[in-house]
C-alpha cells in the first residue's frame, strides 16, 4: 500500500497520517510505503506522527517505509537521529524492491 502526502506534515494535520496507516495495517496491510516526495515541510509533530506509524507497524508485525524525502527534509531527519529509528528509501521503485525485508 502507498500513502502519498503533499504540502506540510505539521500539528495542524492532527493525527491524519497515523490514522491512515493504522487503518491500513488493521485492514491487513503488511507493508505501507509513505511517499513524502510532495512534502515540503515537517515539524516536530510530523516527526512524531512518523514515529507513531513505525510503532504501530512494529506492534502489528507490519512494516512502514518512508520514501522520496526531499534533501532538506532528510537533513532534518538526520539531525534528529531518525535514520536509526525509521526506514527511509530514495524512491518508490527502490522501496518496492525491498518489500518484505526486515
Amino acid at each position: 500500500m502507498v500513502v502519498a502526502l503533499t504540502g506540510h506534515l505539521i500539528l495542524d494535520n492532527g493525527t491524519m497520517l497515523h490514522d491512515e496507516v493504522k487503518s491500513l495495517i488493521e485492514g491487513g496491510a503488511k507493508c505501507v510505503l509513505i511517499d513524502l516526495a510532495g512534502v515540503d515541510f515537517i515539524d516536530s509533530h510530523g516527526i512524531g506522527q512518523m514515529v507513531a506509524c513505525e510503532t504501530t507497524a512494529r506492534n502489528r508485525k507490519a512494516q512502514v517505509r518512508f520514501v522520496g524525502l526531499r534533501p532538506k527534509i532528510y537533513k532534518v531527519m538526520e539531525m534528529t537521529g531518525m535514520p536509526s529509528v525509521l526506514k527511509f528509501e530514495a524512491d518508490l521503485p527502490t522501496a518496492l524492491g525491498k518489500l518484505g525485508e526486515a
